[in-house]
């Protein structure tokens, strides 16, 4: 092989890898405050569970086309694809869905016979559910759990009950306070942050009353609530999520979404903001953040909200959220005592230099070695030749060889 078409190969592969690297890691940035779709799920469904567990986000039950689901979907953000995994036992919708230990536990909520006490776990690893201590009172579509230092809160109406995996027992804690307005009987969503749960409540003193609402922090270890400031702005009734980045890749802070909306709380200045709002108006979704990008997941296109018949045009949709302050290169070397316990893993951008890099080595190492068996065996070939400086003699002729 002529030296100069080796060289010109060299050439070529180390353009196509450069290209390679710059159209990967361009098409992997992301933009703040920015949205873009995902591949939907297998199944349309409102009113469904959605949890991250371990870098990967899991969608179970909700009410889909032909009634209440159990069923179980995987969806890896890295290659934006959905697998499916076992399904719940007990098809149900509008539960309290919460991680611990790499298991998830789906609370309460939603069946075809009506209000669940059901208690499923379960175990990502395995793919296996088991059934658990079911939650002493039954409330509902309206409940959200969340977990400190091991334990598993669960807020329904204006109860409030603690749940021991470890015991598998249940012990009812403080109520959320409401001296004005009697009984919670609207929406609840609620988060984890700095170890205490920050819980965002709409409610009604009666049917007829008007909407009222209430964010409020409960403290675990002293069993207290207490009072936050309300946003400027009216939450719809209900049909939202609440998710919270950690402040290592985006800043921390509380993305309350709902219908279109999208509003943002910063827990320790206790003030409100906007964001870019949903692409697609929607209730019943879940949400659930990966590497402080947030991924809103399925739910139902609202009319009239004055009937169930509104469940029957539920979405598979996956959108995807960066948040406000996002940067691919994480924003403090640890992970802080923040809204999120999890490690975030490395930044896309971060992965596709490394694998371009260790490309580059072995690609650069492969055309080195070529080129140094070529020169060799040209070595060699000349020798078995007699060559020395191109020329030999053969009965006193001249004779120039060319390799």
């Amino acid at each position: 092989m002529n030296k100069n078409i080796i060289l010109l190969l060299f050439f070529f592969f180390i353009n196509c890898l450069f290209v390679t690297a710059f159209n990967s890691v361009s098409a992997s940035e992301l933009v703040e405050n920015s949205w873009t779709t995902k591949t939907p799920m297998s199944q349309a469904r409102s009113g469904l569970g959605v949890v991250a567990v371990d870098g990967q986000i899991y969608a179970i039950g909700g009410f889909g086309v032909n009634g209440y689901t159990g069923i179980n979907e995987r969806y890896d953000t890295k290659i934006d694809a959905w697998i499916t995994l076992k399904p719940m036992s007990t098809p149900r919708g509008y539960f309290a869905i919460v991680t611990h230990q790499s298991k998830i536990y789906c609370i309460g909520g939603i069946d075809k016979n009506g209000a669940s006490e059901s208690n499923e776990v379960y175990d990502t690893v395995a793919n296996k559910w088991s059934t658990k201590k079911s939650i002493p009172y039954n409330g509902g579509p309206y409940i959200s759990a969340n977990v400190v230092n091991e334990k598993i809160f669960v807020i329904s109406g204006s109860t409030l009950f603690m749940y021991d995996p470890n015991s598998d027992s249940w012990s009812e804690k403080a109520h959320v306070p409401d001296a004005n307005y009697g009984p919670y009987e609207g929406d609840n969503i609620a988060v984890t942050v700095y170890n205490k749960i920050l819980a965002f409540f709409n409610y009604f003193k009666n049917p007829s009353s008007p909407l009222k609402q209430k964010v409020m922090i409960y403290d675990t270890e002293t069993d207290v609530w207490r009072e936050k400031n309300v946003p400027p702005y009216t939450f719809p009734p209900s049909g939202g999520d609440a998710v919270a980045t950690t402040g290592n890749y985006a800043l921390q802070r509380v993305y309350i979404l709902q219908y279109t909306s999208n509003y943002v709380y910063d827990p320790v200045s206790d003030t409100w903001s906007t964001a870019k709002n949903l692409p697609t108006e929607r209730r019943g979704f879940g949400a659930a953040v990966i590497n402080d990008v947030l991924y809103i997941i399925g739910g139902y296109i609202p009319h009239h909200f004055t009937s169930h018949s509104d469940y029957t045009e539920p979405l598979a949709i996956v959108e995807q959220y960066v948040p406000i302050g996002y940067s691919p290169v994480p924003l403090n070397p640890e992970p802080s005592d923040s809204l999120v316990t999890s490690k975030p893993e490395p930044s896309t951008s971060l992965l596709t230099y490394f694998r371009v890099a260790i490309l580059a080595i072995i690609i650069i190492g492969a055309i080195v070695t070529t080129l140094f068996f070529y020169s060799k065996k040209k070595m060699d070939l000349r020798k078995e030749l007699g060559v020395y400086g191109g020329i030999t003699m053969n009965h006193g002729v001249r004779i120039q060889h060319t390799l």
